[in-house]
């Protein structure tokens, strides 16, 4: 398991793995050195830091080079940013909120009826 801060989560999923049977090993990604050139000998890895930028990262990476994460790099990139999992999901036929992407705040033709609510693409718990 990457984590980064052993959280109540880390604690209770590593205590279920170990429950079945698993042999797991943990890894604090802020001590990974990784090789952009060629695969690395992790077997399969649960990617679970609090830092979304590097799990990203270093889950696209492993699995450029092969290696099986639970959860895939591009899916993590995908679930943070707002806008893209908004149109992932309505694509899917998932209901979702009106939303649209605005890269500025144009009150004059932007097409949005205000009062809105404008929220950054990237962050949770109010900060971004």
């Amino acid at each position: 398991m990457l984590y980064d801060t052993m959280r109540i989560e880390e604690k209770l999923i590593l205590k279920e793995l170990r429950d079945l049977g698993a042999n797991v090993t943990l890894i604090n990604i802020d001590n990974v050195s990784l090789s952009l050139n060629n695969g690395s000998d992790f077997g399969v890895v649960l990617v679970r830091p609090m830092s979304h930028s590097k799990a990203g990262l270093v889950a696209r990476i492993l699995n450029i080079h092969g290696v099986r994460t639970i959860n895939k790099g591009l899916a993590i990139e995908n679930s943070w940013n707002k806008a893209i999992a908004i149109s992932i999901l309505a694509r899917a036929g998932v209901p979702t909120v009106p939303t649209k992407l605005l890269l500025s705040i144009n009150v004059q033709g932007d097409g949005i009826n205000y009062p809105a609510i404008v929220k950054p693409i990237h962050g949770s718990w109010g900060s971004s």
